[in-house]
């Protein structure tokens, strides 16, 4: 069955204030994802001089029948804008 690789880049920029707050719910929420079916690695990580700024990159291994709902709900998404 063929397989498609889905690479999911995303960068944000945390408020200061809320850094601590959000931090620990990030790393729990990375461990849930490195779960799911197809996932192969999530990384979440920082800018040295800007502890502020996140980047999020995941790598998924889709096989035919999850590419298909993947497509799916992109379009769904993208229609929303």
């Amino acid at each position: 069955m063929k397989s498609e690789k889905i690479i999911t880049h995303a960068e944000i920029t945390i408020n200061p204030k809320f850094l601590q707050e959000i931090l620990p719910k990030a790393k729990e929420t990375r461990e849930k994802i490195l779960l799911e079916q197809g996932c192969e690695t999530f990384i979440l990580t920082t800018k040295k001089k800007m502890k502020t700024h996140w980047l999020f990159l995941q790598f998924i291994l889709l096989n035919k029948l999850m590419l298909g709902i993947w497509n799916r709900i992109m379009l769904k998404v993208s229609s929303a804008f």
